[in-house]
């Protein structure tokens, strides 16, 4: 059917008036399919509809508990990082941005619009607040002896060996690898440190939207992730 419009020049003095026919080539409709066994099976190893129900609602409760876990801990850093502010030494966030501008360098190789300021500036923040927390944590360590024996990493990785799948390959991995084993033994270490602070902390549960929830955790989540792998690397030496 013919339609008709009224178009106003740009100037607001002239008025036009334009028709046009549309032609309408296809119809569709759009049929979800049906909530049921079939569909389940469709989806993958399920043969009901109830088993797929379960798994969904299982996995979406491990990441909103593992996503709650990464946020609380975030915070309780950070909380004991006002506690106990100090200034970051200059030369390690120097280092630290420098470290952070050769990752992006390797990443975005053969790019010429790399504006290295911009990630300087976009990182200095976090830079900071890394810095702090990873001296922190190393004062925390000494003043309460904190720390993790060889034992303890062996009985983890014996847990390793029996519980996951493909858990004897890993555990062998870890037990040759050396870098393997030191990566394991940092990341008991942080458990230990934030059972620590958790112990002292004055906690109030508080439920929050999962969605409002993860966008604060994924404001940090880039920083976070990277700097329990190269830590070490980025932060340098005092």
């Amino acid at each position: 059917e013919p339609k008709s419009e009224i178009i106003e020049e740009q100037n607001k003095e002239s008025v036009r008036e334009v028709n046009y026919l549309v032609k309408v080539l296809s119809a569709k409709e759009r049929r979800l399919p049906e909530l049921d066994d079939e569909f389940a099976k469709d989806m993958g190893t399920y043969e009901t509809l109830y088993e797929l129900q379960n798994d969904i609602e299982n996995n979406l409760k491990s990441r909103a508990e593992t996503e709650g876990k990464t946020l609380f801990r975030r915070t309780l850093a950070d909380e004991f990082i006002k506690l106990n502010d100090f200034q970051a030494p200059p030369s390690m966030v120097e280092h630290y941005l420098n470290e952070m501008v050769k990752d992006f360098k390797e990443q975005n190789k053969g790019k010429s619009d790399f504006d290295e300021k911009k990630i300087r500036d976009y990182y200095k923040a976090s830079a900071i607040r890394n810095i702090k927390w990873y001296l922190l944590k190393k004062k925390l360590t000494e003043v309460e002896d904190i720390h993790v024996t060889d034992e303890e990493v062996e009985g983890k990785i014996k847990g390793i060996e029996e519980s996951e799948n493909n858990g004897a390959e890993r555990a062998k991995k870890i037990r040759e690898v050396k870098e393997e084993r030191q990566s394991l033994a940092d990341i008991m270490l942080e458990d230990k440190i934030y059972d620590f602070l958790t112990s002292k902390a004055q906690i109030q549960d508080v439920k929050k939207n999962w969605d409002k929830a993860r966008s604060k955790e994924q404001e940090g989540a880039e920083e976070e992730n990277s700097e329990s792998r190269s830590e070490e690397r980025r932060v340098g030496k005092e």
